[in-house]
């Protein structure tokens, strides 16, 4: 029953509403409740339900009120299933008879932690028997195939590194490193399956309300190019950037400095000009006028080293004109020219990785161009460089 007077006006007045006459030759007290409108959009099942009697109806409606009540429109399973609607209304009773007010479903919130293992959470192992056995389910109403269950079971090769561990409290590097040492002789390709199999059970755990977080959305996949950033070394960094001083006259040095030792997209730096640079000034700066976004579109701070780079650039051209087809393949040229191993992205994650130790977090955030500190900062630039490597890095200059 609503527990006030203004609850039980509402449901009565709702009741008035869809409990309606449904007479038939054989049973004149037969009734009918309406459920069509926007109110009961989401019940899944007829939206016109016929019942013996009036009595009848109104206790089926009081059960579809209540579980509405409390869980809204996600309520169109538990009101579309008899054994469902019996145990919520027997739970709601014994609460109201325990003199326990709020809903039946702040009652489980609450104290659902203190029942599980430990009242602490779940471990990892505990976790993924759970998984597995809903994995067992999707079989049965033919959504998976077993060989997919089987491939699934896998993920068993974390549990003797963190099995014990409660998942709320695993470090997402520990899971990382091990799921490295793990496939330390395997392809990028089974590192990213198991990879993808730990968020999916991690996943289900946050639908199922087990824990809060998906960690694993940290790890990076080894095979996206992603996964290992491409953070190059500061000696790697000194020959790509003399390459490129070296090659055709170094007409090319203005683009990775830019790019390497200042951050600034690829995309935006090959088409700057020495007008979008002011290096006299007592704090250098340039500004990318073809950026990503509009925070990509702002004066940059240059640090000393990237200014002494610059200024041996030639002064006829800071960046000089080619095709679109030439500049995609430049950055993989010019590196292995270098005799350095290419990596995806890694002349601007590189600069980001050097400077999330040397000028902090926010910092770079702001030199990169991005809205907020995430995952992204995080996970891709700060775990990458000691601070060691970052001072040699903002203090590399040319050779004479």
């Amino acid at each position: 029953m609503p527990e006030n007077k203004r609850k039980q006006s509402e449901f009565e007045f709702v009741l008035s509403k869809v409990c309606k006459p449904a007479p038939d030759e054989n049973n004149s007290n037969r009734r009918c409740l309406d459920l069509r409108g926007k109110r009961f959009s989401n019940l899944s099942g007829p939206s016109r339900r016929f019942y013996p009697t009036k009595a009848e109806a109104e206790e089926e409606f009081r059960k579809i009120w209540l579980s509405l009540r409390d869980f809204g429109r996600k309520a169109s399973k538990v009101a579309t299933s008899e054994d469902d609607l019996n145990d919520y209304v027997a739970a709601r009773e014994m609460l109201r008879k325990a003199g326990m007010e709020g809903s039946l479903a702040d009652f489980v919130r609450e104290t659902l932690p203190k029942v599980q293992p430990g009242g602490e959470g779940f471990s990892l192992s505990k976790l993924f028997d759970r998984w597995i056995e809903a994995q067992k389910q999707k079989v049965k109403t033919q959504s998976k195939n077993e060989e997919s269950v089987g491939d699934d079971r896998r993920l068993a090769a974390l549990l003797p590194f963190h099995g014990e561990e409660i998942v709320e409290r695993i470090d997402f590097r520990s899971v990382r490193e091990t799921l490295n040492t793990i496939c330390s002789d395997k392809s990028n390709a089974t590192h990213d399956n198991l990879l993808t199999k730990l968020r999916g059970m991690l996943n289900y755990g946050v639908k199922e309300e087990l824990i809060q977080v998906n960690w694993a959305d940290k790890i990076d996949k080894r095979g996206s190019g992603a996964g290992d950033v491409g953070v190059y070394s500061v000696e790697e960094v000194r020959r790509i950037v003399e390459r490129a001083r070296t090659k055709e006259d170094g007409k090319f040095l203005g683009v990775v400095s830019l790019t390497l030792l200042c951050g600034i997209r690829f995309s935006a730096a090959r088409k700057m000009t020495w007008k979008d640079l002011d290096l006299e000034r007592e704090d250098p700066k340039a500004k990318p006028r073809f950026g990503k976004n509009e925070r990509s579109r702002f004066w940059v701070p240059l640090e000393p080293n990237a200014v002494e780079w610059l200024k041996v650039c030639p002064t006829e051209r800071l960046v000089p004109q080619y095709s679109e087809s030439h500049w995609r393949h430049f950055p993989r040229k010019l590196t292995e020219e270098a005799e350095v191993e290419f990596r995806k992205n890694a002349w601007r994650h590189t600069f980001a990785s050097y400077a999330a130790k040397h000028l902090g977090m926010d910092e770079t955030r702001r030199r990169m161009g991005h809205k907020r500190t995430s995952v992204t900062l995080e996970n891709h630039y700060e775990e990458y460089a000691t601070r060691e490597a970052s001072e040699a890095f903002f203090q590399l200059t040319p050779k004479d």
